[in-house]
């Protein structure tokens, strides 16, 4: 895979505890401020990250702390053009965590697409876990076949076999991501949902919103019911068959 740009734009967004529809973006300007940070003060990176922060570019390729990731995005695209935000939502009640799916455009006419993980308060939010991947035009949108793996995933989670949900519905080297080091491959995730063998155990996806970024990608970001009440982020990816499956899994 060739190295991406890995640019951050902080988009901080606040919330009315009495009304969770008032959602407020930084204005345009402070998002242009952002761009002439990044192209001009690259020195600076490190601080919009985490101290523990991951960025994850493939299954086989992930980067660990905001000092790494920093250096490595030095030698990157060095002239982003326009960053545009997608999608973003609180992940729990007290909003210290959102989900956002961004854009990113550079001189060289190459776009990408992240996904990102971002906690801390309100006007100082800071990436926890980044997954960054190229966004590409003219592919077939697989809407339909994500809708059928998605309740797939539902059907199985239910039937309470932790095992078979994950070997039927995850990548081998799957990543699932919930306040602890990264669980990664089936086996360990199987172990990490081992509570959905419950018998009184249920759970429904709700999406709000999946965006397909290329032939092999897709990012979701939904509503979890039941008996877990939070948001959920996924990534799937395609196989060499045409078939979906969970590459990076969380839930806050």
């Amino acid at each position: 895979m060739k190295p991406m740009t890995l640019l951050f734009i902080a988009f901080f967004i606040n919330i009315n505890c009495n009304d969770h529809k008032k959602v407020a973006v930084e204005s345009g300007n402070a998002i242009q401020s952002s761009i002439v940070i990044t192209n001009q003060k690259p020195d600076s990176m490190e601080a919009l990250y985490l101290p523990g922060a991951m960025l994850i570019k493939s299954q086989n390729e992930i980067i660990y702390g905001a000092k790494n990731i920093a250096n490595q995005k030095k030698t990157e695209c060095k002239n982003l053009k326009k960053a545009e935000l997608l999608y973003s939502i609180a992940a729990n009640q007290d909003s210290s965590i959102y989900y956002q799916i961004t854009k990113l455009s550079c001189e060289n006419d190459q776009s990408y697409a992240r996904i990102l993980i971002l906690n801390g308060p309100s006007g100082n939010r800071k990436i926890e876990l980044e997954f960054i991947s190229p966004l590409e035009v003219g592919f077939i949108n697989e809407k339909d076949q994500l809708d059928q793996r998605r309740q797939e995933w539902i059907k199985k989670c239910n039937a309470h076999s932790a095992a078979d949900l994950i070997n039927n519905l995850y990548a081998k080297e799957a990543i699932y991501f919930n306040y602890k080091p990264l669980v990664i491959g089936r086996a360990a995730i199987t172990n990490e949902y081992s509570y959905m063998n419950n018998n009184h155990y249920s759970l429904h996806l709700e999406p709000l919103k999946v965006v397909q970024i290329n032939n092999n990608i897709a990012f979701e970001i939904g509503q979890c019911s039941g008996s877990y009440q939070g948001k959920y982020l996924i990534v799937w990816q395609k196989n060499m068959e045409g078939k979906w499956y969970v590459l990076l899994d969380s839930n806050i």
